[in-house]
């Protein structure tokens, strides 16, 4: 391989006219397997382990040639190799055929495209949609996806011997096009076998890793998601009052029964309450305090919350909007169910911050039912926007890409956070407040600190959501982050270290809708398109094993289908209404919303 090596190397100096350079290197040259050295070092382009020669323009058939071998010598190679080799495909095809676009050969791209799209439909249906539609070079600029793909690279793990087999490959076969898209568009990371997040063996397998980009290479994206991150609530907060009251309640109850039961010689030991982790005791987030009379009032209602378990789920009121179909766009009901809110497409609030794709936000008084204040910033529609668990600072979510935090005394935001690929479709802000995260159609999820505005961690994984990402929702305690996607999966993220804690998949359409309980968070519950609320034992899901820790033997579908058996406690189907919104109120009440969807 030495030889090849340097002899690319050499082709390469004698065609772009280095002549020092290439009298030096005969002489001198030195080139050795830099296998271990890609071990040591995470993140590398394919480009320092070997040089390649650009002296031959590519015709339009060598495209597809080279595509549909490295295919068929994937799924001729070792079933174990094949799932890490197979991530390749998507990558190469998305730059074969936009490659074919730019050089003008459009009846060869479009070709292609039909005879291979076929490959990557299952995990990409909704990009290739996109890409089937760019017929020119004036439509590859104008594509905001397009420009993704020729801006950022794709990140893939590979193992060690997978990595080599298939530099091997392209040498052996001399396909210096596809060296040149792989060192140009894909950033491949060589890991341990160990390391890799999936053991999947097989091609078909629903949890096969994909390709993915975020905009940052692998290596960044581990060290930012090291950061510490203070994921824990404030000190002396509301939840931390309402335990105790609930202790002590208990306690005097306990203490009642006994004088019932003339038992006064047993004296119960009042318990002691847990101490409470990672608090933030001196906040940086300036915010006006609660009244005293809403903070009574909150406390009252959290201390009638019904406790949830296994045994005791939730209670659901499901109201149902008719005559809205294709009209109504969000709806929510207040945490205290005293309101129920929806926006509709005729630009009215049908009884509060409201959005919309004018690109403004507005505040409504629900005294007086009008507007107070007018909020703008983003330059493209609103597709989300949610107030502080405190009240006085809100988020908006848009199509720009870009998320803000506003105060509403101010019309102007005060954080701008910018870096997903894609819309930004949903928001939700930490319980602590010092925390937003903002899930986007680029298919990650990002936390972001809100006195810097910067993103201290990217949550995306190869075997995370194949689709945009459309609900979040925080655990009660701050360590756990939930989110749901369009292809109707359910991740649980864990902030501290920003990898998976179990994925679930038992939806059939988008998951529309996330909450967790309220106090502690034992129940999940998700609400879908696919006109029913599912009911999830979130504290299980914590405690079992990782299902990618299992050795994927004949048994693995059925240790991970047992597994999700354990997880639904319930499924709640409607009659014909898709579930737009779900909350727990503040007694553990579960709302949903959703529109009446007529028979066509």
């Amino acid at each position: 391989m030495t030889l090849r090596i340097n002899k690319a190397i050499w082709e390469y100096l004698r065609h772009n006219g280095y002549r020092q350079t290439e009298k030096h290197f005969l002489s001198e040259a030195q080139i050795e397997d830099h296998t271990k050295e890609l071990l040591l070092n995470q993140d590398t382009d394919i480009i320092d382990y070997i040089l390649f020669s650009k002296n031959s323009e590519a015709s339009p058939e060598t495209y597809e040639k080279s595509y549909l071998e490295l295919k068929n010598w994937i799924l001729s190679s070792l079933e174990i190799f094949q799932a890490e080799l197979f991530i390749l495909l998507y990558p190469i095809f998305v730059h074969c055929y936009l490659d074919l676009i730019r050089k003008d050969h459009i009846k060869e791209a479009q070709q292609f495209f039909e005879n291979n799209n076929y490959d990557h439909m299952a995990f990409h249906s909704e990009e290739l949609a996109i890409l089937k539609s760019i017929q020119n070079t004036r439509h590859i600029m104008e594509n905001s996806l397009a420009r993704n793909f020729e801006k950022y690279k794709f990140n893939i793990k590979l193992s060690s011997y997978s990595f080599e087999l298939f530099v091997a490959f392209l040498q052996d076969k001399n396909f210096k096009l596809l060296l040149g898209i792989v060192n140009q568009f894909i950033n491949i990371r060589v890991v341990d076998v160990k390391e890799l997040s999936s053991g999947r063996q097989s091609k078909n397998d629903i949890e096969q890793p994909t390709a993915i980009i975020t905009g940052e290479i692998q290596k960044d994206i581990d060290r930012l998601n090291s950061v510490p991150v203070q994921w824990g609530l404030l000190e002396n907060c509301i939840q931390d009052q309402v335990a105790e009251m609930k202790i002590q309640q208990k306690f005097e109850e306990e203490q009642k029964k006994l004088m019932q039961l003339k038992r006064r010689k047993r004296k119960i030991q009042k318990p002691t309450i847990p101490k409470q982790e990672n608090r933030i005791k001196n906040s940086t987030i300036l915010f006006p305090r609660l009244t005293q009379k809403l903070e009574e009032s909150i406390k009252e209602e959290l201390v009638q919350a019904e406790e949830l378990s296994q045994q005791n789920l939730p209670s659901i009121c499901l109201f149902t909007f008719f005559h809205s179909e294709g009209k109504i766009n969000c709806s929510e009901v207040s945490a205290e169910s005293r309101y129920v809110v929806a926006g509709f497409s005729d630009s009215t609030i049908r009884l509060v911050v409201s959005c919309s794709q004018d690109g403004t936000a507005r505040l409504w008084s629900l005294d007086t039912k009008s507007n107070l204040a007018i909020y703008k910033g983003h330059n493209y529609p609103i597709w989300d926007v949610q107030f502080s668990p405190l009240g006085y600072h809100f988020v908006t979510a848009s199509y720009d890409q870009s998320a803000m935090l506003w105060v509403t005394e101010r019309v102007f935001p005060i954080r701008v956070f910018s870096g997903h690929l894609s819309d930004v479709d949903c928001v939700r802000f930490h319980p602590n407040v010092h925390y937003i995260a903002t899930g986007s159609s680029d298919k990650t999820v990002r936390l972001w600190e809100t006195n810097t505005a910067n993103c201290v961690r990217i949550f995306c994984s190869p075997t995370g959501h194949r689709g945009g990402i459309t609900s979040l929702a925080f655990s009660p305690d701050g360590r756990i982050l939930a989110s749901g996607s369009e292809d109707g999966s359910i991740i649980l993220w864990d902030i501290g270290t920003g990898k998976i804690i179990r994925k679930m998949h038992q939806h059939e359409s988008t998951v529309s809708s996330l909450d967790f309980s309220v106090l502690d968070g034992n129940i999940l519950a998700s609400g879908s398109l696919d006109n029913s609320v599912k009911i999830w034992d979130a504290n299980m899901a914590r405690l079992l094993p990782d299902s990618s820790l299992f050795n994927f033997t004949s048994d693995f579908h059925s240790n991970e289908k047992s597994q999700q058996a354990v997880l639904l406690l319930k499924s709640f189907p409607t009659k014909n209404t898709p579930v737009m919104n779900i909350g727990f109120s503040r007694r553990n009440i579960l709302h949903a919303t959703g529109y009446f969807q007529t028979n066509k």
